[in-house]
């Protein structure tokens, strides 16, 4: 019962903790803002909370795009995208009591949060006194294969204060149901007709019932060897004079990859793509209205080789907030559909606890924008080792999230320990001595339970370059005289083109399905006299196999590389043009 007194002191309360938790992430009030939600409220269960509240009583002339739960002491609160009015926050410590507060979000950044709740305490056994059904899975995203479809999903924000105990998919036409035990969270329908649309849709459930239908697709399934379903190139801000925005030819490519955003230790973002603070955000414009004029997707390049401490940092506790909303405006200020995230290495146990810091900023950027298309790039494999267990249980949770799962299937060779002279991306033929290769590193990633259709390949504009060996294959263990030289930036396809192909002898590996050019005597500026790269038969023999394979499409480090500038029209973007074909046309 509520009286005068315990009225008071809820004002009171609210008035010292609004206090505390005011620079939580709190943007300052101004005009286009959405006012505070109200009327939060908060039920304790073991370990977690269920909290509610009412919508503000305006957005700011801007559509509303998420909510922030948070907690005090703090915890990792909760994102939920606008038409959620609950969040259930798991992870909270027994026997401490927590308050939560909600804040709105829309294009113009974060409004004034809500009043906080009254303080609740989770306890051991303790359950919701009044539950409800579940809320609607989130980002359900379904991808076809051949007959059949992989359909994953985020849970609900929502449990309604019960356990979830499984989730119904249903496809139609045909209305094919399958049910999958929660925690799980992905299933493939097998038994679909090719080259016919279906749509898939998603039930959770608890002991009080079936919660709302969240639907995905039209996407077709398609027997082997049809084309792929993407070719993601990069362009990075650092290679801007290989190829300026203006001479991207976009029809050879389905989606853009400009590079980089970097992650800052609190969530900002550095946003000079490896140029200036002034012109990197200008290229990245003029290229993203480039593939909007072509019709084709831009994603924002995110981190990168030097940016793990970064990543681990903005992606923990409250600056992980910071850092989805920092990503999300970004997206909207330049013009973007989605985000490539390039975190290397993602360290797993014992090494790190990267995997979860991953998974949890993806599943709380798909919250705040469930449109969002989001790609992931990852290791190729030594087939003396393979993926390790605690590798594969992750890459089958990121496949779970993920619209593309990209192998960086290029620079697959080195003077190491044992090893022979080696091609740089080779689609076959890995031993011992050699141990790696396209299809191999395919398999792994397969053999882990990533789905064909969200699995792709990598192709490098750019090749590498040896002295003291003319061709693969060759012992390299005491020999200090050879050494595998230049590769990315000054072995371009186009400085290769120039500069090697002109003098030396071209070779191709039946074996491995690669190119390379060989010179007895040193070649070029880089003193070559082995050059393994790509070329238009490579790439084929690629493509086809990605086909054969089922597999969802490629991606190219860089787009720049391949640009032949001062070529005659039909030189100038041949190697890209070589990747369409192989992989874009009927």
């Amino acid at each position: 019962m509520k009286t005068r007194h315990a009225a008071q002191w809820r004002f009171v309360l609210a008035l010292g903790v609004g206090t505390l938790l005011g620079g939580c992430g709190k943007s300052d009030e101004g005009p286009g803002l959405p006012a505070e939600p109200s009327a939060v409220e908060a039920q304790p269960a073991d370990s977690q909370a269920l909290v509610t509240w009412t919508p503000p009583t305006s957005d700011g002339g801007h559509p509303l795009l998420y909510y922030v739960v948070r907690c005090q002491p703090a915890c990792g609160g909760a994102i939920v995208s606008a038409g959620e009015r609950q969040a259930t926050v798991m992870g909270l410590n027994n026997g401490f009591e927590y308050l939560f507060k909600v804040s709105a979000v829309n294009a113009r950044g974060e409004g004034t949060s809500s009043v906080p709740s009254f303080p609740v305490m989770p306890m051991p056994g303790m359950s919701i006194s009044n539950p409800t059904v579940p809320g609607q899975p989130r980002s359900v995203r379904a991808t076809a294969g051949n007959g059949q479809a992989y359909v994953s999903w985020l849970q609900p924000a929502s449990y309604g204060g019960r356990a979830l105990t499984k989730y119904i998919v249903t496809a139609e036409p045909g209305g094919r149901s399958v049910t999958v035990d929660a925690p799980a969270a992905s299933v493939s329908i097998p038994d679909l007709t090719n080259d016919r649309p279906h749509v898939f849709t998603v039930r959770a459930v608890n002991e009080v019932g079936e919660g709302p239908t969240a639907m995905a697709g039209p996407v077709t399934p398609r027997p082997g060897g049809a084309p792929a379903s993407w070719v993601s190139g990069y362009y990075v801000g650092y290679q801007r004079d290989m190829l300026k925005p203006a001479d991207v030819d976009f029809s050879g490519l389905t989606h853009i990859v400009v590079g980089r955003v970097r992650p800052r230790y609190d969530g900002t973002l550095f946003t000079d793509f490896d140029v200036t603070a002034y012109e990197g955000p200008i290229i990245a414009k003029a290229l993203s209205a480039g593939a909007r004029l072509a019709g084709k997707k831009s994603l924002l390049m995110v981190g990168g080789f030097g940016e793990h401490d970064g990543f681990v940092q903005a992606s923990t506790g409250e600056s992980r907030i910071v850092f989805v909303k920092e990503l999300i405006r970004a997206m909207e200020e330049l013009g973007y559909d989605g985000l490539d995230l390039d975190w290397e290495p993602i360290n797993l146990p014992p090494a790190g606890n990267d995997g979860e810091l991953l998974i949890a900023l993806i599943d709380e950027l798909r919250a705040a924008r469930p449109d969002i298309i989001i790609t992931v790039p990852v290791n190729w494999l030594n087939s003396n080792f393979g993926m390790p267990e605690v590798e594969e249980k992750f890459m089958a949770r990121l496949a779970e999230r993920v619209d593309q799962l990209n192998i960086m299937s290029y620079k697959m060779s080195g003077h190491w320990g044992g090893w022979e002279s080696w091609h740089s991306s080779p689609l076959k033929d890995e031993a011992p001595n050699r141990p790696t290769s396209v299809a191999y590193s395919v398999e792994g990633y397969l053999k882990a339970g990533v789905p064909r259709g969200r699995l792709g390949v990598g192709i490098g504009f750019f090749g590498t370059c040896w002295q003291g060996v003319t061709e693969p294959r060759t012992p390299l263990d005491g020999r200090p005289d050879v050494l595998e030289g230049q590769s990315d930036n000054a072995m371009s396809y186009a400085n290769i083109m120039k500069n090697y192909y002109p003098m030396a002898e071209r070779h191709w590996d039946e074996k491995a399905a690669s190119p390379y050019l060989s010179s007895p005597s040193v070649n070029g500026p880089g003193h070559c006299n082995y050059i393994s790269y790509e070329d238009g038969q490579s790439v084929f023999a690629k493509g086809q196999w990605a086909r054969s394979q089922g597999l969802g499409g490629t991606i190219i480090w860089t787009i720049n590389q391949g640009h032949r500038d001062g070529e005659a029209a039909g030189k100038r973007h041949e190697l890209l043009m070589d990747v369409k074909r192989a992989f874009l046309d009927p």
